[in-house]
């Protein structure tokens, strides 16, 4: 299997190549296909990143409200995909997570830890109002 990693997104993107795959092309072929693929990701990333001002969510937030703004294709693909994906993975997690600290409380670990967490929150919560003034 042949990847290739490079930054990008806020993350390191990694794009792999199956051996059954990489048997049939050629390196040039191969290399051409990781070209391609970087350059998608690099693209939307172009597109997405709020950090540089002629990206279309920097247009988004200059925008005055009720305008209307062309956006590039594949952003909107983007944007479907990230919804598509998004929803039921944070289900999951939730449930994962719901799950894990009841096994956990029921097992009597982590009560202290648990409990000094939510009287520190609660405290920041009650006192934010009044320190920020």
């Amino acid at each position: 299997m042949k990847r290739h990693a490079q930054p990008a997104l806020g993350t390191l993107v990694e794009i792999s190549i199956s051996d059954a795959v990489d048997a049939v092309l050629d390196d040039g072929r191969l290399q051409a296909a990781f070209h391609a693929g970087f350059t998608a990701v690099h693209t939307i990333h172009g597109l997405m990143s709020f950090h540089s001002p002629d990206s279309d969510i920097s247009r988004y937030n200059r925008a005055a409200v009720g305008s209307v703004i062309d956006i590039h294709p594949l952003e909107h693909w983007a944007m479907q995909a990230h919804g598509a994906f998004i929803i039921p993975l944070s289900f999951l997690a939730c449930c994962l997570l719901f799950q894990r600290m009841r096994r956990a409380h029921r097992a009597l670990r982590n009560h202290y830890s648990g409990w000094s967490m939510l009287l520190t929150l609660l405290a920041l919560t009650m006192l934010c109002p009044v320190l920020l003034r």
